[in-house]
């Protein structure tokens, strides 16, 4: 079977991976003794070849509340920048509109327009609609990504960028790091002012542990979580999910220290659960001083997936399995939505604690599984096996897929 292009939403794993070329250039520049500029070229495909969206287009982000401007230095030619980033067609299937969000400092704000004042975007949004249109990019997934992690005392101002931007930007997608719950129902429950995809912490999917005193009283934990995303997934929201570096959180993520195969394998559990999206906030070129293939000491590397090479950018081994990992739910989408969810599942039974009907949970207390983790998450391979039923997996995959 053939995989979706890299610029084909329908059937793709939508991404949004946290990116600086600036920071790529600058290093490169810096170990190999080249010009920032020549390190450029190509660095994008080169995301867009490991089927990884980006969250900035560096010397493309707008710098004027007017849009996309032209100039005769090459890194202020925010038009050029930005075809030679996007591509023409464009060559992600998922692609970032240019706002900021509350991680960035006011100083850097793409195109002046603050996270915090959704109210003066409309005039921006037009202006960046109409240049996307003129050049064939809204045939992607726009989405804008205002708000990491806001918790409840942000929920307005979410309310209030969601309504700006899908009545300024024809086609958008508001995302949004967070649970659906009871308490922001009203950005989830239909209408305008609605997010579209809520991006779940992978170890938060499903719930915690219960204190034995509640189990008594027939009161159980270990899904609360899943029954909201699954309420929020009945009103057509789109359910994403992320990970960072936290020893806490128990589940695969994408550190050096970690199983090589820990990246795909955190993919295959999104394919396990039918989760349509990933977002990566660490980073992927955020370099620590010195020659990050030498000593890649940043939050053990968890910051660092792409390294700067002297005739291109380095694919580090993780992004090489992270790929992978995004082949396998590519395939196993297609066995979704021929044969169901259930076939999904028995696929990757050899990987995850799993029952017919999902998940087999772990935790502290009150789960089937007892495990070290307080959040309640299926067991996964982790070990020298893995490989090998990877392998297995994707043959039987290919073969329910044909």
């Amino acid at each position: 079977m053939a995989l979706p292009q890299p610029n084909q939403v329908s059937g793709s794993l939508l991404t949004a991976f946290n990116f600086s070329p600036q920071s790529y250039s600058n290093k490169a520049a810096g170990l190999y003794g080249v010009s920032p500029q020549s390190t450029l070229p190509g660095l994008f495909s080169f995301l867009a070849s490991y089927r990884i969206s980006p969250n900035s287009w560096g010397y493309g982000n707008p710098k004027a509340a007017s849009g996309y401007t032209s100039d005769r230095n090459w890194w202020l030619d925010k038009t050029d920048q930005m075809v030679a980033a996007a591509g023409q067609p464009s060559q992600f299937a998922s692609m970032w509109i240019p706002v900021s969000n509350n991680r960035w400092s006011p100083s850097t704000y793409v195109g002046g327009r603050s996270p915090f004042k959704p109210q003066r975007w409309c005039s921006y949004l037009k202006s960046v609609h109409g240049f996307w249109q003129s050049h064939g990019w809204l045939s992607s997934f726009p989405y804008l990504y205002g708000m990491d992690e806001p918790g409840a005392s942000r929920f307005r101002i979410v309310q209030r960028q969601a309504r700006v931007t899908h009545s300024c930007f024809a086609g958008s997608h508001v995302l949004v790091t967070g649970m659906p719950t009871a308490r922001n129902r009203s950005l989830w429950n239909g209408g305008k002012d609605d997010v579209d995809a809520w991006v779940v912490l992978a170890s938060r999917y499903y719930g915690e542990y219960t204190n034995p005193s509640l189990s008594r009283r027939g009161i159980h934990h270990g899904t609360q979580e899943l029954r909201l995303i699954n309420s929020a997934r009945r009103h057509h929201k789109q359910i994403w999910t992320y990970t960072y570096d936290a020893a806490s959180h128990s589940t695969p993520g994408f550190t050096a220290t970690e199983p090589v195969s820990d990246p795909r394998v955190f993919v295959d559990w999104a394919a396990f659960e039918g989760i349509t999206g990933l977002l990566y906030g660490q980073g992927t070129t955020t370099y620590s001083k010195g020659n990050p293939l030498v000593s890649n000491d940043k939050a053990k590397g968890s910051f660092v997936l792409v390294y700067p090479g002297k005739n291109g950018p380095i694919a580090s081994a993780r992004l090489e399995v992270l790929r992978e990992g995004i082949e396998d739910w590519e395939i196993l989408n297609v066995v979704r939505h021929k044969h169901g969810a259930a076939p999904v599942r028995k696929l990757l039974s050899g990987l995850f604690s799993t029952t017919p009907k999902g998940a087999k949970l772990g935790c502290t207390i009150g789960c089937p599984i007892k495990t070290s983790t307080p959040y309640s998450w299926p067991t996964y391979s982790h070990n020298a096996g893995t490989s090998r039923t990877l392998a297995q997996m994707r043959a039987a995959a290919l073969h329910a897929a044909s």
